[in-house]
């Protein structure tokens, strides 16, 4: 009689734990990586989370669920100065790029990255995607509340396709970018300030099928 009410005792504390375990899992969808400066506030500054409960995706359908916002954007850090102390705020701008494309060695310098060219939506290996003004992306709706363990809050997040021509490798990362964007006149140049980005890692499975992984370096490859 004992050994019998000891096997039940036992199937109901399994039954008990399988069920709580399914009603309180968590899944993590968040599949990508942010990458930060090495100067600077790691609480402050723009946020990203991208989350997707798929991994595998048509090429032409990879739609990610994108969460971002600001805490300490600021526009304030002219990257012509002193050269061009008149140099102009223009906007934030929403970018995706090949991982082949990231340089370490900007995050080292300041942060800065200078174009000769005048139009902000034509820089190589970048896919614009739109921008943002000042005033909207420091507003409440782009609000995140920062922590330093990376569980940030985020009031914003829209679902964003990753365009097609983004993936130039068999394998890689993508990366999706928030950047200050600056206009010198004088030198009639175009100056981008970046503060963090997240990055995605890829692999073609065929011609038309990629999926998706989080990557486990730092840096994008």
């Amino acid at each position: 009689m004992r050994r019998n009410m000891a096997k039940l005792m036992m199937v109901a504390l399994s039954t008990f734990l399988i069920a709580g375990g399914l009603m309180g899992c968590n899944v993590d969808k968040n599949i990508g990586k942010e990458t930060h400066p090495n100067i600077g506030d790691a609480s402050s500054g723009v946020r990203y989370k991208v989350e997707s409960d798929e991994v595998q995706f048509n090429i032409d359908g990879v739609s990610l669920d994108y969460y971002f916002g600001g805490n300490g954007a600021n526009g304030e850090m002219n990257p012509f100065y002193p050269t061009d102390k008149k140099a102009q705020f223009i906007c934030f701008a929403l970018n995706f790029y090949d991982g082949q494309y990231y340089n370490a060695k900007h995050y080292e310098s300041n942060m800065f990255t200078f174009y000769a060219l005048s139009d902000y939506h034509d820089i190589e290996g970048y896919y614009f995607i739109k921008t943002l003004l000042y005033d909207e992306f420091n507003s409440d709706e782009y609000y995140v509340v920062t922590r330093n363990n990376g569980k940030h809050t985020f009031n914003h997040h829209e679902t964003i396709t990753v365009p097609r021509e983004v993936f130039e490798r068999e394998s890689g990362s993508f990366v999706f970018q928030i950047t200050e964007i600056w206009f010198s006149e004088a030198l009639n140049q175009c100056g981008t300030v970046v503060e963090n980005s997240i990055f995605v890692d890829y692999d073609f499975i065929d011609e038309q099928t990629i999926r998706l992984s989080k990557p486990s370096s730092s840096t994008p490859r």
